[in-house]
């Protein structure tokens, strides 16, 4: 039986960068039938989004083993990274999420975008909205989010080429 059952291959490869401390994935489709399917106790182990399982672990469903980012996140500073439960070396894999433009857009219209989504994700609703769903607001203009991204592809292009995916 897998016992590494996920709802990202990206994170499950990192696993095996890190060396062999899980079983290849079982595929879900999102979290929350993962999350079922753990509280049932059809699985022994998943890696889902914290927004998913949060309210089980808050109510004593689920117990959390460790994020897999780097550290500690600010709404659910109880629960250990992944690195400090033991696995050293892990924590390179980070949720986020961006908003994209069409290539070819004109600069001035990106710029605008970018001051536009940085006011409104400062505001109280924002953050309080973030908050409820156990997210953290990290923005970063159109020119720090291209360097990020560029560093994420020659990370996972590193870590990907490691392992022997062949069919």
């Amino acid at each position: 039986m897998d016992i590494n059952c996920h709802t990202s291959r990206r994170y499950g490869n990192e696993v095996e960068c890190c060396g062999t401390l899980w079983r290849p994935a079982k595929p879900y489709r999102g979290s929350a039938p993962a999350v079922v399917d753990l509280i049932a106790g059809q699985i022994p182990l998943a890696s889902v989004d914290l927004t998913s399982a949060y309210p089980h672990i808050q109510a004593g469903r689920l117990i959390a083993l460790g994020l897999i980012d780097g550290k500690r996140f600010a709404v659910a500073p109880e629960i250990p990274t992944i690195a400090e439960s033991g696995v050293p070396g892990f924590g390179r894999a980070s949720g986020f999420i961006g908003l994209f433009a069409p290539a070819g857009t004109p600069t001035p219209i990106v710029k605008q975008l970018s001051r536009e989504v940085a006011a409104i994700l400062a505001t109280p609703n924002a953050q309080t909205t973030a908050r409820t769903l156990t997210a953290a607001i990290a923005y970063q203009d159109d020119e720090a989010f291209a360097r990020f991204l560029a560093g994420e592809s020659v990370n996972w292009k590193q870590a990907l080429s490691s392992l022997d995916l062949r069919q």
